[in-house]
């Protein structure tokens, strides 16, 4: 239902303001990882519930949002792979060697 609800709200303000979108998606991914992690939820399954409503139900074209947040990619993926490289346990890595 929070994946149904982020949809929509990514599908009103893509039709309505249409401005600084990449920041918007930003903001809604923030959002939607604190309101999942306080729910207990998949954050991930969240998203992808949002993408295909807004896909599939709102009538909002992929590749709007794909051209809009382009510029945006490559700091988003210096975080992701940043964070997840923290993660990283590497003892157990050498372990496995």
């Amino acid at each position: 239902m929070v994946g149904v609800v982020a949809g929509a709200i990514l599908a009103l303000y893509v039709r309505r303001v249409k401005q600084q979108l990449a920041l918007f998606v930003v903001a809604l991914c923030l959002v939607i990882a604190e309101v999942g992690v306080r729910l207990h939820l998949d954050v991930v399954i969240v998203c992808l519930t949002a993408g295909l409503c807004l896909e599939n139900f709102f009538g909002v074209r992929g590749h709007v949002l794909a051209k809009e947040l382009e510029p945006a990619t490559i700091p988003i993926f210096a975080v992701f792979f940043s964070l997840a490289g923290a993660r990283l346990d590497l003892g157990v890595l050498r372990a496995m060697l």
